[in-house]
């Protein structure tokens, strides 16, 4: 049974993946700022939105949930979970005077829930101040074992992830924004992001020590004017050849606003 990964969107001015199984297509996040947008993305990847089993949402900003995706999920009955402590957030930040009565709505705990043969862990990372924001580990059981993939969107700090990404088979991390571009175009709420360096350490730090390497690491949610692909991967080799560490694991960077390229997970 084959477990598979792709981003749908991955910057930020939006943010959406799926992971699929035999049984399940899920989406992280669903971050389109436009309905004719949102219904175009997902239909090239998946002929029939109604066939998305749920959407689980990391954190209330728009990049990763807004009125606009909410109007597309209600539309095709999509599911869609938001942390038990945000359901209010949720409608107060998006529902825009619109009842979104038909929207299938439900909530989640920090710890672990399932939809379909997906087991999902909700672990709670620092972000913006106010805003409850999540990684999720995604565990999908085979015969011949467990698959698990780690999704951290938007965070600061890695130690809550530090267990996770010691034997998750595909990683998908932030790196928001290179510290060069960052003072020439300078942004307050960069701060509540992984930059570069912060980013490269973490997966120095841990990866380095593992036996078996992941099957993937994909770094996404990239700024728009303050990142370049070529230099988060430049980060990340810098800090492996300064612990000494060799890479013996793909690098991707998921597109900014096109679909990525599907990644099997054996």
């Amino acid at each position: 049974m084959a477990i598979t990964f792709r981003t749908i969107l991955s910057s930020s001015s939006g943010n959406c993946i799926l992971i699929q199984t035999e049984e399940t297509n899920l989406l992280v996040d669903c971050g389109f700022r436009s309905q004719m947008g949102c219904k175009t993305a997902l239909k090239e990847v998946l002929s029939d939105i109604s066939s998305i089993d749920a959407v689980i949402v990391t954190h209330n900003h728009g990049d990763h949930i807004n009125y606009s995706a909410l109007k597309v999920l209600e539309k095709n009955n999509v599911p869609v979970y938001v942390f038990e402590g945000s359901t209010d957030e949720l409608k107060y930040k998006h529902y825009n005077g619109y009842s979104f009565a038909a929207l299938d709505l439900r909530s989640f705990s920090a710890g672990s829930f399932e939809i379909n043969d997906l087991t999902i862990e909700a672990v709670e990372v620092p972000h913006h101040p106010g805003i409850s924001t999540f990684a999720f580990v995604i565990r999908h059981k085979r015969p011949d074992g467990e698959c698990k993939i780690l999704v951290a969107a938007d965070f600061t700090d890695g130690a809550a992830l530090t267990e996770h990404l010691s034997d998750a088979d595909l990683i998908y991390i932030e790196a928001n924004h290179c510290l060069e571009l960052l003072r020439i175009f300078p942004n307050f709420n960069s701060i509540y992001h992984m930059n570069n360096p912060a980013t490269a350490r973490l997966l120095a730090d841990t990866l380095g020590k593992r036996k078996t390497p992941p099957q993937a690491v994909v770094l996404g949610h990239l700024s728009n004017q303050r990142n370049e692909p070529q230099k988060a991967i430049d980060e990340i080799k810098r800090a492996f050849r300064n612990k000494g560490h060799e890479i013996n694991f793909p690098i991707e960077v998921a597109p900014k606003f096109d679909p990525s390229k599907e990644i099997k997970i054996a």
